[in-house]
Formats: C-alpha cells, structure tokens, sequence
C-alpha cells in the first residue's frame, strides 16, 4: 500500500514559507498564507485577517500577535515556532509586531 502520511503533507504545505515568517489560514500550514514583509508592525490583508490557524517563524525574531490594531495582545510566537497556533488564538490574529 502506498501513500502520503500527514506529516509529509503538513511539511510540504509549510514548505511554500520561502523565507521570514508565514501565516497559514488551516491547520499544518494549509489553505491561504501571508509572508511577514519586514520588522515592524503589519496588518494580516483581509483575505487572512481573522482566520489564521497555523504559522513557520523561521527567523530568531519573537512576533507579537494581536486581535485588533496592535490592541488584544494575545502573546508573543518565539523565533523558531512552526505548527498550529494555541486554541485561543485560532481565527482572531489580525496585526502582529515583527519585534526585530
């Protein structure tokens, strides 16, 4: 029997994260994804905004996370995270903080 086990999938779909951090809307880095641009504070574009459920921080830059206009801090993705966000953050990340 042949086939694709799911952690190949998820590492193929995380793979489309060239470089920097990415943001995915499914979980294991699936559906729609958005690339961090540079340090600094960015909005998610809207076709993400809200709705994203996994993410690759492929830098050592900590992210800070937020549910509104860099207000509702939800916490800080250290340099390094790849894999699914907490529960509690899932489908509320609208800006983040490139803290570099």
């Amino acid at each position: 029997m042949t086939g694709t086990s799911s952690d190949a999938i998820a590492q193929d779909a995380y793979d489309r994260c060239g470089a920097g951090t990415c943001f995915f809307q499914h979980f294991q880095g699936e559906g729609l994804f958005w690339t961090v641009p540079s340090c600094g504070r960015h909005h998610l574009p809207d076709y993400l905004d809200g709705k994203a459920t996994s993410a690759w921080n492929r830098t050592p830059t900590p992210i800070v996370l937020y549910d509104g206009t860099y207000t509702g801090r939800l916490g800080t993705m250290p340099g390094g995270f790849k894999g699914n966000l907490n529960p509690a953050h899932d489908n509320k990340l609208s800006s983040v903080d490139a803290a570099c």
